[in-house]
């Protein structure tokens, strides 16, 4: 009886441990509520929706963090009188933080260069997950257009600037030679409110006057002085290429980046430089490089360009990158992670030649070795010898007809006069030789 209680005892602890570390390891996952549809009726309601809004280009050093969404103290004074202290604690939710860097601004109280934090719902951060059905996508990189607001003076705690989805929105910049009537793409899942070139133009002149301000770049880039020293700052690079430094996002989607600098500082160049990029086997593979012309409203687009994205999903193992401009030309050799050599189908052939058979019969293969897909082989390509001396295959074959050029298989005629026969078989870069004796 001692005996059993001492082994109860034991499975009991061990499945209480069990327990315990499946209840510490096990992941939390909740939704963000959907709450009401989105209530913005047009470009207009959704300008004044937003307390800022911005071209802006996602920096590379986005966050999950606990925020304090609750506005006020957590002291207030009821329509009684009474003094009520809320419980603050139950406000907190899990947000994703973006940097952002201001590159022209059509409404808020923030100037080009300036560094952001804008956050939307939904994140994971150790073992607790929330999922936000409507979170737009984010990517480091992106140049976007922002309708975001600031609740309060002082924000959301300590967070100036917010994210929703239902009454905020995102867009793509305008494409190249994009006018007034230009209609940009939404970014937003679900947002059908059209947002225009000649809107935004609108927007910042109602905020700032006549011209937008602060005073975006100017039209055309200025050539730097010869002694300046252009470089390039890489990211995603494959191992063996020139030095890069990794991203997570950029690897998901296959990009190299590479932004370009003037003595270790991101600045753009004119979109006069001359671009080459050439293929491990010295073939043009400028089809894989996308130049990122910048836009500016009142403006439309600038001569210059502040990076260039390198496309890994394609038929390329290395590129060297050339970029000449102010007197200066600056390679760089770029490695694709994702490339995969090609080889040649696997050839093979299934050879019938029982002492039955009044013919020898080849079948010719390609993949694997379960002779599934046949494969035609150009009968002028087929090299016979018989009893020694080169000869015609058409001379020995039965199922060759004088129009046919390729066949999927070889009947070898058994009642025709030889003793010796050899046939070889060059295909998909491989030879296969077969021998027979009659």
């Amino acid at each position: 009886m001692k005996k059993k209680c001492i082994i109860m005892v034991a499975v009991i602890t061990v499945l209480s441990l069990i327990f315990v570390v499946y209840t510490q390891t096990r992941m939390t996952t909740e939704f963000v509520p959907t709450g009401f549809p989105r209530i913005i009726r047009d470009i207009d309601h959704l300008a004044q929706t937003a307390t800022h809004i911005v071209r802006a280009e996602v920096l590379d050093d986005s966050r999950v963090e606990w925020i304090n969404t609750l506005l006020g103290e957590p002291i207030f004074i009821c329509c009684h009188g009474d003094i009520i202290e809320r419980d603050i604690s139950r406000y907190y939710e899990l947000f994703t933080v973006y940097r952002l860097r201001v590159l022209e601004v059509f409404k808020g109280d923030v100037e080009i260069g300036d560094i952001l934090d804008l956050a939307q719902r939904g994140g994971r951060l150790g073992r607790y997950e929330l999922v936000n059905e409507r979170k737009i996508p984010i990517v480091y990189g992106n140049e976007l257009i922002f309708f975001m607001s600031c609740a309060t003076a002082d924000g959301f705690g300590h967070l100036p600037l917010l994210l929703n989805s239902s009454r905020h929105a995102v867009y793509h910049v305008p494409s190249p030679g994009a006018d007034g009537n230009m209609v940009l793409e939404s970014f937003t899942p679900g947002n059908n409110v059209v947002l225009t070139v000649g809107d935004l133009e609108r927007i910042a002149e109602e905020s700032f006057g006549t011209t937008p301000q602060p005073t975006p770049t100017p039209t055309s880039t200025p050539t730097p002085a010869p002694e300046t020293l252009i470089t390039l700052d890489i990211f995603n690079n494959g191992p063996g290429g020139t030095q890069s430094r990794p991203n997570a996002n950029l690897q998901q989607s296959g990009t190299i980046r590479i932004w370009t600098q003037l003595d270790g500082v991101n600045t753009p160049l004119p979109l006069s430089a001359v671009i080459t990029a050439i293929d491990e086997n010295d073939n043009d593979a400028i089809e894989f490089v996308r130049i990122n012309q910048r836009w500016a409203a009142n403006q439309g687009w600038l001569e210059d360009f502040n990076y260039i994205d390198i496309n890994k999903n394609g038929q390329w193992e290395t590129i060297t990158l050339s970029i000449t401009v102010i007197d200066q030309t600056i390679e760089a050799t770029l490695v694709n992670s994702l490339h995969t050599p090609e080889t040649a189908p696997y050839f093979h052939t299934q050879v019938f030649e029982e002492d039955w058979r009044t013919h020898i019969v080849i079948w010719f293969y390609q993949g694997g070795q379960r002779y599934t897909n046949t494969h035609r082989v150009v009968i002028d390509d087929i090299v016979l010898y018989v009893d020694g001396e080169r000869a015609n295959i058409r001379d020995f074959a039965n199922n060759v007809a004088p129009h046919q050029v390729d066949i999927p298989s070889l009947q070898i005629r058994r009642d025709l006069d030889w003793q010796e026969m050899t046939i070889i078989i060059t295909e998909l870069g491989q030879t296969v030789t077969h021998t027979f004796t009659n």
